[in-house]
């Protein structure tokens, strides 16, 4: 396989039918079908999830799925995906985004021209349904941007964003890296204690090592992002406001 889409869930059947509908429809070409595979973690097993995974298992030998007997937590869920994975590549995928019809395509067909080490994917942003677009392209630029340095990548972007540069590295389904990348360097994020529980750590991966990396910054938005549907928010609007503030200022310093 060249891609492993890595999916960590848990208690969001309906929002992850969604989403496996999304990729499954793109598996109708067979040379698609052939190169990924699409690797599910389910944190709560034995669930209504659990049911419908396997249903859909019958028809898609390229779903692969696994079951925690004791809850990991979302960090450790996280991480704990891609190790399943085959391909040689890893897509960080949330249960409740969506992929657009041509997002696979366009992502093998970077791979295979520029044979980046990573690839930040471009999105939409939608609240409850895949059609209710709010914000469009997301990363704010017109054409594919290839880098060889961290330092190139953020002259790049940097002033890009119409939200700070961290919000959109913060995001799950915007990171694809080179399964080897993710093999070596997992050890410099193995300690989570740092990190709250609504901490994302897969951007570490890269950004934590003083190594440089090729970097594909598609323009095209391939993902849409559900937005308002965060599942450790609070009844509180401003709490739930000020842990996000906290664990992004944490990440970062730590990245920093």
């Amino acid at each position: 396989k060249i891609l492993s889409i890595c999916i960590p869930t848990y208690k969001r059947r309906v929002v992850l039918e969604q989403c496996l509908e999304s990729i499954l429809i793109q598996c109708q070409d067979k040379q698609i079908d052939r190169s990924i595979e699409i690797v599910i973690l389910n944190d709560n097993p034995g669930d209504e999830t659990s049911h419908y995974v396997k249903g859909l298992m019958k028809k898609h030998p390229n779903i692969r799925y696994i079951e925690n007997k004791v809850r990991a937590g979302i960090i450790r869920g996280i991480l704990q995906v891609p190790t399943y994975a085959t391909g040689e590549y890893i897509w960080f995928f949330s249960d409740d985004d969506v992929q657009t019809i041509d997002a696979i395509a366009t992502v093998l067909q970077a791979i295979k021209s520029a044979k980046p080490d990573t690839f930040l994917c471009n999105s939409n942003q939608f609240v409850d349904k895949p059609a209710n677009i709010t914000v469009t392209n997301c990363l704010n630029i017109e054409k594919d941007i290839v880098v060889k340095s961290k330092k190139a990548f953020f002259a790049k972007i940097e002033d890009k964003f119409p939200y700070a540069i961290d919000w959109y590295l913060y995001a799950f389904s915007s990171t694809i890296m080179r399964k080897k990348l993710f093999d070596n360097n997992r050890h410099v994020i193995d300690d989570q204690d740092e990190y709250s529980a609504m901490s994302f750590p897969h951007s570490n991966l890269i950004y934590y090592k003083a190594e440089d990396y090729t970097q594909y910054i598609g323009a095209k938005p391939i993902v849409l992002a559900r937005m308002q549907n965060i599942s450790w928010a609070t009844k509180s609007k401003i709490e739930t406001a000020v842990l996000f503030d906290q664990s992004q200022t944490r990440f970062y310093k730590h990245l920093f």
